[in-house]
């Protein structure tokens, strides 16, 4: 799935203005991505970091909005809606493969799992990662917001499986697992 106005440029939004001339000239720099931040030590106080190939909540909260047709459209994740500054952590272990600014989604992270599945985290006020960073399950990765396109603080939570979404409360049913913590 295509999320339009995003790059591969690590992050990076790149933005084109035409001089007089007719040249253009990049001001990528403009607009760099968010440096990883160090999460409070608070966080990291409960619960301890599952093992590998476990899923575990991403976060607490009540489901806002399900997976499936929302307002004339396809709503590919489930909306976890809680205080902003809410931990958000890793849902399994994995690689991190994509943090900082994408269209909609105020700020997200994307973290590739085994088994060809990727956990997508929206919306969030802070990240805690990079890019190529090793993440375990239960690992704090950033707090919950209410950047992007947003009807008020929450974590848009989606999993994708070969490519194609899956609704996460299914998908964690079927693991023996629980979503909300």
């Amino acid at each position: 799935m295509a999320i339009p106005e995003r790059t591969a440029l690590g992050g990076l939004t790149v933005l084109f203005a035409v001089s007089v001339g007719g040249v253009a000239t990049d001001l990528s720099a403009a607009v760099p991505a968010p440096a990883a931040r160090t999460a409070p030590a608070a966080y990291f106080a409960a619960p301890r970091p599952a093992p590998d190939e476990e899923w575990v909540a991403p976060t607490e909260g009540e489901i806002s909005s399900g997976f499936g047709e929302r307002w004339g459209s396809v709503h590919h994740g489930v909306d976890v809606a809680n205080e902003v500054g809410t931990p958000i952590r890793a849902a399994s272990a994995g690689v991190v493969i994509d943090f900082g600014p994408a269209s909609g989604y105020g700020l997200w992270i994307r973290i590739e799992h085994p088994h060809d599945v990727i956990s997508t985290y929206g919306h969030i006020d802070a990240g805690f990662v990079a890019v190529g960073q090793s993440v375990r399950a239960g690992e704090v990765i950033a707090t919950m917001g209410d950047r992007g396109e947003s009807t008020g603080p929450h974590l848009h939570f989606q999993l994708d499986v070969a490519g194609v979404p899956v609704d996460p409360v299914r998908f964690y049913a079927e693991r023996d697992a629980e979503l909300l913590g």
